[in-house]
């Protein structure tokens, strides 16, 4: 007889465990040493598995007698939010939270641990802030440290605990030069900083944590009590936990108490993504190795490569148990969103010299695994497709960039442009210069200056910016339409982009237009974009059944109708 009890999980990060309990028997071992999560208690003398795993076992064990203690939870009442006390909002909070902000705010502080995934625009930033503020108040912490998973928002965190507290933060090693701007130097001067904690809430940039001194004096300050509170903002970017950056940041969560990680895109590219996060805030406790076992089939060349994935329904309740999700769709009274994907034809010179760059890169496939950097190759191929002059000193031509003007000047208000490469805006800045665009690129210092021109000058009709300095931490709702002259490599990048002008503020449609060369690799990472989609809708926000294998084929292939 297996005895098989129902209780709270000891060892595993499991929603439920199965403890499993019954006279020797090697068969039965050699059974539950092959499931992919199992833990032998040797103390209590019994098997631990998650308890959706019981029915995998009653199957491979047919020939045996099962006596069941207690009962399995039930998945579709698990996702509910306990609040067992309820806290008023902190006295130093300045502005008012909407009802979703309050209503998670008491979700939050009833756990000490917990993904915040609200979509892009739904204001993250102050229901951090009220958090860390109330735990002050109750006495629970002394500092909160904000880490930002984007360097460049750095500065715009600290203006938003201004805006609403009224209060200075301290950005490590932020120093005022002779012109009066501020600016981020180096180890020695974050070091310094963190002798002297002078400001309630700490802000720094995840690379940071690289630094050994860094990274063992924030924790440091963990043990003694002085920082209670840690927050990691776009926690998605943190996905490799053998990363120095990575270690750093599942090490000094395990010394703080009071934990939360921030995104609105969990999911870039594959459910791996979740592991980093999900560890944080104690949901995953399991190595790297034993999550990918039960998380991913493997096929391929030596049986290593992963080729699915699998028991997804299991990932997205554990997702669901440690996290708080609000889409804008259910919460704001935000007009919609427009999705435009316009084909465009090349010219023939364009379509000649996009067809040699694509033969050379042909000829040079074989390169690609000594190359230091062989997405550059497909670069080249984006860049043609923008326009020809990026790469030639005699042919001038871009249908996108064509296209873009004619957008511009249609345009009844005001206008966001993307790219991923500053060759590529440098040529849009040019082309829109009539418009006195303003320009959000990594090789602008002061960004303030130009949100502010393009959200309060009436002479300037379009913000030209690259996808990398400007796709997080703006508000820039001032502009309706949102033209993408190529597109990132997943759609979550893309969406935090379109969202600077899609979040709290905008009163109008705003029209997300992409443009594409038609028969190019512009259609290609388009597909690739939309098949993270599905997969972030999937397993993030339920759209789609995950069990249901054309979904997943979609995911995998992007082949498949998902609107039938």
């Amino acid at each position: 007889m297996i005895t098989i009890r129902y209780n709270k999980p000891k060892k595993l990060a499991s929603i439920q465990s199965a403890f499993i309990s019954f006279p020797f028997n090697r068969q039965v071992v050699d059974v539950l040493r092959s499931m992919p999560e199992r833990v032998w208690l040797a103390k209590d003398k019994e098997w631990e598995i998650p308890f959706n795993l019981v029915s995998e076992l009653k199957k491979r064990l047919p020939n045996h007698k099962f006596k069941f203690v207690g009962e399995p939870i039930d998945d579709s009442c698990y996702t509910d939010k306990k609040v067992s006390e309820v806290y008023t909002l902190p006295k130093e909070l300045k502005t008012k939270l909407y009802d979703y902000q309050q209503e998670d705010y008491q979700i939050l502080m009833n756990n000490d641990k917990c993904l915040l995934l609200w979509q892009p625009g739904l204001g993250k930033t102050i229901e951090i802030i009220a958090i860390a503020l109330k735990r002050r108040e109750l006495g629970q912490i002394n500092h909160c440290l904000i880490v930002c998973g984007v360097n460049t928002i750095k500065y715009t965190l600290a203006e938003e605990v201004k805006k609403h507290t009224g209060m200075n933060a301290l950005v490590l090693g932020s120093r005022q030069n002779r012109q009066g701007m501020w600016n981020t130097q180096g180890t020695k001067e974050k070091l310094e900083d963190l002798e002297d904690l002078s400001e309630f809430f700490i802000i720094t940039n995840i690379e940071s944590l690289r630094n050994k001194d860094i990274k063992d004096k924030i924790k440091w300050h963990m043990d003694k009590g002085n920082i209670g509170m840690m927050v990691l903002d776009e926690c998605h970017r943190a996905k490799s936990p053998s990363s120095q950056q990575g270690k750093a940041t599942l090490l000094i969560a395990r010394h703080c108490p009071y934990v939360i990680a921030m995104t609105g895109t969990l999911l870039n590219n594959t459910p791996l993504d979740s592991y980093v996060p999900l560890r944080m805030v104690d949901g995953e406790k399991t190595n790297l190795s034993a999550f990918k076992t039960r998380y991913c089939e493997f096929g391929g060349f030596g049986g290593y490569q992963i080729i699915g994935y699998k028991n997804t329904d299991e990932l997205q309740l554990k997702i669901d148990k440690h996290s708080v999700r609000r889409l804008k769709k259910d919460v704001l009274s935000l007009p919609p969103k427009i999705y435009t994907d316009e084909l465009l034809e090349m010219s023939k010179s364009q379509a000649k010299m996009y067809s040699d760059v694509l033969k050379l890169v042909l000829q040079d496939i074989d390169k690609v695994e000594i190359s230091p950097d062989p997405l550059s190759m497909l670069t080249r191929l984006r860049q043609v497709t923008a326009d020809t002059s990026i790469l030639s000193d005699t042919i001038h031509e871009s249908v996108k960039l064509d296209r873009m003007v004619e957008l511009v000047e249609e345009a009844t208000e005001k206008v966001l442009v993307f790219s991923n490469w500053t060759s590529v805006t440098d040529k849009a800045v040019e082309r829109l210069a009539m418009y006195n665009p303003a320009i959000i690129t990594g090789k602008i210092k002061d960004r303030q200056s130009q949100i502010d021109k393009f959200m309060n000058d009436d002479t300037c009709k379009v913000c030209i910016c690259t996808i990398a300095a400007a796709g997080v931490g703006l508000t820039l709702t001032a502009a309706t339409t949102c033209i993408f002259l190529d597109e990132p490599y997943t759609y979550a990048n893309k969406e935090q982009a379109e969202d600077r002008c899609y979040r709290i503020g905008q009163n109008s449609t705003v029209n997300v237009i992409t443009l594409m060369c038609k028969g190019t690799i512009d259609e290609w990472i388009h597909k690739i974009v939309i098949k993270k989609k599905v997969m972030g809708e999937a397993i993030i926000d339920h759209k789609y059944s995950v069990n249901n294998p054309e979904v997943i084929k979609y995911i995998l292939t992007g082949e498949g109708d998902l609107e039938k």
